[in-house]
């Protein structure tokens, strides 16, 4: 059988380490130019542009005199440019409640 050895010395317990959260409560609020994430919403919207062109006059060339054939629908760049608007709107938002967008961090 083993026997069950006691601890002589009494457990101590380690101080508590400041937080992240501490921390970043009494430093200043983060300085974050705004300006990538408006060429970000201004780049997204020209690419919803060009795909909804790109569509809509390829629809127009099929369904012109010489019926038939098939037409162009860009959804990818569509969706791409839907993508850096809701991203960059959120980015924004976050910028104006005076955080760091994740993107933005190292």
């Amino acid at each position: 059988m083993t026997a069950i050895r006691h601890r002589t010395t009494p457990l101590v317990v380690q101080p508590r380490v400041a937080s992240t959260t501490a921390r970043h409560a009494t430093s200043p609020p983060p300085v974050v130019d705004p300006a990538p994430v408006h060429r970000s919403i201004f780049w997204g919207v020209v690419w919803m542009v060009l795909a909804g062109l790109a569509t809509g006059l390829t629809s127009l060339v099929v369904e012109g005199p010489a019926a038939g054939g098939a037409y162009v629908l860009w959804w990818g760049p569509l969706v791409y440019g839907a993508s850096m608007v809701i991203l960059g709107l959120r980015d924004l938002r976050t910028i104006r409640e005076g955080s760091v967008p994740e993107r933005f961090l190292p």
